[in-house]
């Protein structure tokens, strides 16, 4: 819990501080008017864990998700939810690097997995949109294919 030393003239939280909750989550980082905003690091009650940036008290802006499982989410939030282009790596070594818009997946993902394999997919709205190609590894990319998933893109 933060000491008087972090409360403003209102006595509400502000500047670097800690808080734990009553469900055994944790925040470590800046306080504003009663609430997250600036820089700082929510730790789960579940394990999980958000170090980033936060605008009136939600993840807002580039941050880190690691969830307890392995996996880890790297990239930008708005207003708490997933808002923009992300890598993800997962625990078992593959990778997928996809764009977000307001909490869904919306674009172009891209998954690559640890053994070569690599599958893109456009998504609207969070659903799939369009053809998946799936390029087992080691193939390269045709020209076809390229202009194809170019051509869909612009669709």
């Amino acid at each position: 819990m933060l000491g008087d030393k972090n409360l403003n003239g209102d006595g509400k939280k502000a500047g670097n501080g800690k808080n734990t909750y009553m469900n055994g989550d944790r925040y470590d980082g800046t306080w504003k008017n009663d609430v997250r905003d600036g820089y700082g690091t929510q730790y789960f009650a579940s394990g999980d864990k958000y170090e980033g940036a936060w605008a009136n008290d939600a993840m807002h802006g580039a941050g880190i998700y690691s969830f307890a499982r392995g996996h880890r989410v790297e990239g930008e939030w708005r207003e708490g939810k997933q808002h923009g282009r992300h890598t993800i790596y997962y625990a078992n070594g593959d990778r997928g690097e996809e764009e977000w818009r307001e909490g869904k997946p919306h674009g172009r993902c891209t998954k690559y997995y640890a053994n070569g394999d690599r599958e893109v997919q456009e998504f609207r709205e969070g659903e799939p949109h369009g053809r998946r190609f799936f390029y087992p590894a080691n193939t390269v990319l045709s020209v076809l294919d390229w202009l194809l998933c170019c051509i869909e893109q612009c669709a």
